[in-house]
């Protein structure tokens, strides 16, 4: 995965909340990722898989990682590695193992765990691996806390009218930028009340002059950035009109 901050580029499916709106990436980011691969690993399927690109990354951002005994309920997880996993995927980078020295000792300890329990139950002389020493996991490692965003970037996205729906729930939500899709007026109005959200950059594919009156509506608006190349030239002055007349700054692009 490459990460440059403002753009995004690499898998969704593996993709941590931070790198999926382009902003600075550590060695959190590929723990998270690693996270995601080890789940993958575990129960046949990647933590987070939504209908398309977009709302896998969405749910990377605001949906709480799955327990591996709820996707696969006929296994006997232990509790440890359970816990390891919700380590790996918190939203919050500093909630996370810092180091991958981290992860492996805590790998040890699930593993020396596991076969000691082996040991026990069958009554075996097992050679176990040496007992790992305890390391300090962040407070809080097993709890997820909702993730709110205050800026995406979703310029290389196919965004639907349905994951503008998603969007209108992330009320902290203060800078959008959407290049490509299928966004009419009505996914333009699940935008409309966001407490928030001041700068919208978005490419013109369906909307008409019914979005026009959304964005003079947004309460927090204050720079807009349209593609108008498909706009009847009537209906791009009176957009640019109604934005001056909110004291909203207006750019029309022709992409």
């Amino acid at each position: 995965m490459l990460t440059q901050v403002g753009l995004v580029f690499g898998s969704p499916l593996y993709m941590s909340p931070e790198q999926s709106l382009g902003l600075p990436t550590d060695q959190t980011t590929d723990i998270y990722s690693f996270g995601c691969a080890l789940v993958e690993s575990l129960i046949g399927e990647p933590p987070f898989l939504g209908a398309n690109s977009f709302a896998t990354m969405v749910a990377h951002q605001s949906v709480r990682p799955p327990k591996l005994s709820d996707r696969k309920p006929d296994v006997n997880f232990p509790r440890r590695l359970e816990s390891l996993v919700a380590c790996l995927l918190e939203k919050d980078r500093t909630l996370r193992f810092q180091t991958f020295g981290e992860v492996k000792e805590e790998l040890e300890a699930v593993l020396f765990a596991l076969n000691a329990e082996r040991a026990a139950r069958g009554g075996e002389s097992a050679t176990l691996p040496a007992q790992p020493r305890k390391i300090s996991v962040p407070r809080g490692t097993t709890k997820t806390k909702a993730f709110k965003p205050v800026f995406l970037d979703m310029q290389w996205c196919q965004v639907t009218d349905s994951d503008m729906a998603c969007l209108s729930h992330f009320n902290k939500l203060e800078r959008l930028q959407i290049n490509y899709g299928e966004v009419t007026d009505a996914g333009l109005a699940y935008l409309r009340d966001l407490p928030r959200l001041s700068f919208i950059k978005i490419g013109s594919n369906k909307m008409s002059s019914a979005s026009i009156d959304t964005f003079a509506h947004m309460p927090a608006l204050r720079r807009l950035i349209v593609g108008t190349h498909n706009w009847p030239i009537a209906m791009r002055a009176k957009l640019a009109a109604e934005m001056r007349a909110k004291n909203i700054q207006f750019e029309g692009t022709d992409h």
